[in-house]
């Protein structure tokens, strides 16, 4: 992914597992968790090494100006998931983003 920028918000990409705190990790939990975070995201059902999972995009502004969303979440347990998470100005999102979030696997 490029991350060259001389101005506005560069791409970013961020991946791990986290637990799912008191909103839980169930994959619907998760959903309602994005939908109040990011309202107006397009989630769709896919699967991640075989385990329900789902992806948003969205539009959202932050500090830095409007910018472009992209997440994966897979619930790996009640309180426990694993996400991918890529971020690019509005407008700017790199073609390898679809790429990077469908190679998202659990080792």
């Amino acid at each position: 992914m490029p991350g060259a920028a001389t101005s506005g918000y560069a791409p970013h990409l961020s991946a791990g597992c986290d637990r799912g705190g008191a909103v839980g990790a169930s994959l619907e939990q998760l959903k309602r968790k994005q939908q109040a975070l990011e309202p107006g995201s397009r989630i769709t059902d896919t699967t991640v090494s075989g385990k329900p999972a789902f992806k948003a995009t969205y539009e959202s502004t932050k500090k830095s100006g409007p910018i472009s969303g992209l997440t994966v979440r897979v619930s790996l347990s009640a309180d426990r998931f694993c996400f991918v998470d890529i971020e690019a100005r509005q407008g700017a999102m790199p073609p390898e983003a679809d790429q990077i979030a469908s190679s998202f696997a659990l080792a």
